[in-house]
């Protein structure tokens, strides 16, 4: 890190280590950095990992062949979702994230989507501001969670929102 010693490198562990409910994740960066961060760390979040959560980050960073199953299988039900919602007639952008936006239906707007998956018990997100306001954001789930909402998103175009 001497070469960049001004570069922080933030990472969560959250969904692709499966660690959400933890709220694990690192910085790497120069000593002056990490030191720096280290001395302001109690103005800005004064939560603190407990032992628990540090010692599953620790076995989590270790075992690399659980992360790349995990990693696998995000990626095929991503991409199991944005076919599925493309062939449903959504525009959904190309994603390397856990989440996908899915919107700009020419029968349904992204808030009348929104709406409907919510009332039938499908929670996912939906922002106004202007640039995404036309989506919703959809969070990669399980198989099952990806089958679920395919069919309930056929059930809603059908017009049973």
């Amino acid at each position: 890190m001497a070469e960049y010693n001004n570069l922080l490198i933030i990472r969560t562990l959250s969904k692709g280590y499966s660690l959400a409910g933890a709220r694990i994740g690192l910085a790497i960066g120069s000593d002056d950095i990490i030191d720096d961060l280290r001395r302001i760390k109690f103005s800005f979040n004064p939560y603190n990992i407990n032992r628990l959560s540090l010692l599953a980050g620790e076995a989590a960073l270790l075992d690399q062949e659980y992360f790349q199953q995990c990693r696998r299988r995000v990626i095929a039900s991503r991409q199991r979702l944005q076919t599925a919602l493309q062939e449903l007639g959504f525009t959904v952008p190309d994603s390397r994230a856990n989440f996908l936006f899915a919107g700009q239906h020419p029968q349904i707007t992204a808030t009348e989507y929104y709406q409907a998956l919510r009332a039938a018990g499908v929670l996912v997100r939906y922002f106004s501001a202007p640039r995404i306001n036309d989506f919703v954001r959809i969070s990669i789930g399980t198989e099952d969670d990806t089958e679920e909402l395919i069919n309930i998103t056929r059930v809603i175009l059908k017009g049973g929102k």
